[in-house]
């Protein structure tokens, strides 16, 4: 195992010596009219180069906090004006799911799936029916909501229960690869569980801006999907540093561990707000990794009471809660590292336009990690 690993940070350190020369060598020309990217990488630079030292953490954390934000709000709350999640639900639901159902019928398969999907129809028919002629509020509101239900739940949590009882049989290597295929229909099942919140005003689900327990559920329905893809690629890795031991590609372990993985990244998520406009202070953004980081340890001593495997096998599994305040103190190191870079840069000769070259630093501190990773190599 020490072995695989080792070679696994070989391999990172060459990767990232040519990322962070390719990163480099993108200033030695730069255009007259930047991009939006740049221009956007060269304010995160002048921020950081003119603030303190002791500002740097609580800045990091903030911009983080403000990204996933973004990302939440894009990918699950925006559904009526995102073109990408509208085309991929009615990609998904409309034309694929019935297509697959009609095949799988005709080839000998179960009815169940195309009744379902008929139910829908003709509910979707007589809705419309009744909301023309308006005889009858209540039964619509209800027919309306059955309606709904079946196409944005049923039909979907449906399907995916189906294919990942297959894919939870197959090779583990074809399982990751079925994973892959099988994570946007779970984002449209969590993005259909927001909305279904966001409609009945009822569920503690829909604005992020709203109350903890609202904030804590749509950050781990948020994060349920990337979840549900690392847990088949710790199997993956799991196998290929223990190939001679059975996988537990289970429900039970892809519950927990999928699980407890969303909720550390939700809890980090929670507990790295900053929930006032002020300058966040560095005690209190290590205070709060310390926080997340002994929640994630309590959730990763979970999956591995509650998961199938035994503490004599490798901890692959164990570590994806621990994913999320790594990731989080990851972004604190690098934004030090990066007002460290930006000091030395200034104190020499033309070292003021330093920020200017967003990608030239950028480099750098790919090249940092690059000799951390080819330095564990070494050392294991």
């Amino acid at each position: 195992m020490i072995e695989l690993v080792a070679r696994f940070a070989g391999i990172e350190a060459v990767v990232l010596v040519a990322c962070g020369l390719f990163l480099i060598f993108l200033d030695v020309n730069a255009p007259s009219d930047p991009s939006s990217l740049r221009r956007r990488l060269t304010e995160i630079w002048r921020s950081i180069a003119g603030r303190p030292a002791g500002e740097i953490p609580g800045f990091a954390i903030s911009g983080a906090m403000r990204a996933v934000d973004r990302f939440v709000v894009y990918w699950f709350e925006q559904s009526e004006r995102n073109a990408v999640t509208a085309g991929t639900f009615t990609l998904i639901v409309f034309i694929a799911i019935p297509i697959a159902a009609a095949i799988n019928w005709f080839r000998g398969g179960a009815a169940t799936l195309l009744l379902i999907l008929l139910g829908c129809l003709a509910g979707t028919v007589l809705l419309a029916i009744v909301s023309e002629l308006r005889s009858s509020p209540a039964f619509a509101r209800v027919l309306s909501a059955l309606v709904f239900a079946g196409i944005f739940l049923v039909v979907p949590i449906y399907v995916f229960i189906s294919l990942t009882d297959r894919s939870l049989i197959m090779p583990i290597g074809h399982g990751a690869l079925a994973s892959v295929l099988l994570t946007p229909l779970l984002y449209v099942v969590c993005h259909s569980v927001i909305l279904l919140g966001t409609g009945t005003r009822a569920a503690p689900v829909a604005s992020l801006h709203a109350t903890p327990l609202r904030r804590v559920v749509t950050l781990f329905l948020a994060a349920l999907p990337f979840a549900y893809l690392a847990t088949f690629g710790a199997l993956l890795v799991w196998h290929l540093l223990e190939p001679e031991l059975p996988v537990p590609s289970t429900w039970r372990t892809l519950l927990v561990t999928a699980g407890c993985g969303a909720l550390a990244a939700a809890g980090s998520g929670y507990l790295m707000t900053p929930w006032s406009r002020a300058a966040v202070s560095p005690s209190w953004v290590m205070g709060r990794l310390g926080l997340s980081v002994l929640m994630a340890c309590v959730l990763a001593a979970a999956t591995t009471l509650l998961g199938e495997w035994s503490f004599g096998q490798p901890f692959v599994l164990s570590a994806l809660p621990l994913v999320a305040p790594t990731l989080l103190m990851s972004i604190v190191v690098l934004a030090l590292c990066s007002k460290a870079i930006l000091g030395v840069a200034r104190a020499l000769p033309g070292g003021e336009t330093v920020s200017e070259r967003p990608y030239r630093v950028a480099g750098v501190l790919v090249l940092l990690v690059a000799a951390a990773a080819g330095w564990a190599s070494v050392s294991l």
